[in-house]
């Protein structure tokens, strides 16, 4: 399994394509992602990663991890509208940053 860091963007960028030309199978690059709130959520749909309304896709994740940045307000891929969907492989990591304590 690789460890390469990868950009969100390019993360976003895959899945964004496969989803507007309507594949059926979209490989994501392996490697560790580091993520924050998908800007395409609203308030009560807070998440990393939202699929909205996607059918009949197959997502291989094999080698990738997640590490979600703010996963204390935010939940980790949501899928809102969708049937069909197969995510495999992904490890997905919540890192939870507390405030340190004042002195």
């Amino acid at each position: 399994m690789s460890n390469k860091q990868q950009s969100e963007s390019t993360l976003r960028s895959v899945l964004k394509s496969a989803i507007e030309d309507r594949k059926d199978h979209v490989r994501i690059p392996p490697g560790t992602y580091r993520i924050g709130a998908d800007p395409a959520t609203v308030n009560k749909e807070k998440c990393h990663l939202l699929f909205r309304d996607v059918h009949d896709m197959e997502i291989d994740a094999t080698g990738v991890t997640l590490i979600a940045q703010d996963a204390l307000t935010h939940n980790g891929v949501y899928f809102l509208g969708c049937s069909g969907i197969t995510l495999k492989g992904m490890t997905y990591e919540n890192v939870k940053i507390f405030p340190s304590p004042r002195d």
